[in-house]
């Protein structure tokens, strides 16, 4: 071998090694940046299905909270069809109790943690409103012992007391409406804004 041959052999392996080299660290390289780039989309498809499962537990409350709270107002609105109803008959039910304090104090943590403002606002409102038409039929039931009088002013306070607890049942029954209407539009907009529909 000539002189010249060995040294393009010994150039050619040392090429060849210095390639291979290179061509490994490369190698290398790049599977650790492989593995970093699928740890890193292991990490972000972990953080996605928590986040959903997360909104999923979050929605599911809502939904138990409005069921809830469409218990609540059908409660009050038997309350107020069963109390001194206009037209009675033998074996008719009588009002359905009101919740307790403590189930009020619970619905009012569970609107407050998971409910809207606006579902706040109607839950007061009805309680308010049985508060009214119990205090109404109150003073109705009372002042119908007056009658039958000839004293156009005690016939007129007891006319009074009447319309009075009349108005807050038809009050009640329009608010009952608007707070289902409410809870469902307020579940409608959650499903589609979760893109569950």
């Amino acid at each position: 071998m000539t002189p010249g041959e060995i040294q393009a052999l010994i150039s050619a392996v040392i090429g060849g090694v210095v390639v291979a080299a290179i061509g490994g660290v490369v190698a290398w390289r790049v599977a650790i940046g492989q593995r970093a780039h699928e740890r890193a989309e292991a990490r972000a498809s972990r953080a996605h299905e928590l986040a959903m499962a997360r909104e999923e537990r979050r929605q599911s409350r809502i939904g138990e909270l409005y069921v809830d709270v469409l218990e609540f107002v059908e409660i009050i609105r038997g309350y107020v069809d069963l109390t001194a109803p206009m037209v009675a008959w033998l074996g008719m039910p009588g009002p359905p109790a009101l919740p307790s304090e403590a189930d009020q104090r619970r619905l009012n943590a569970r609107i407050a943690a998971f409910g809207s403002k606006e579902i706040r606002e109607q839950v007061i409102a009805a309680r308010r409103k049985a508060l009214e038409f119990q205090t109404h039929v109150g003073l109705w039931e009372e002042m119908k012992e007056w009658l039958p009088s000839t004293d156009r002013t005690i016939v007129k306070q007891v006319q009074d007391a009447f319309d009075a607890y009349v108005a807050d049942r038809e009050a009640f029954h329009e608010l009952h409406d608007a707070t289902t209407e409410l809870v469902n539009e307020e579940l409608d907009a959650s499903s589609v804004s979760e893109g569950t529909v």
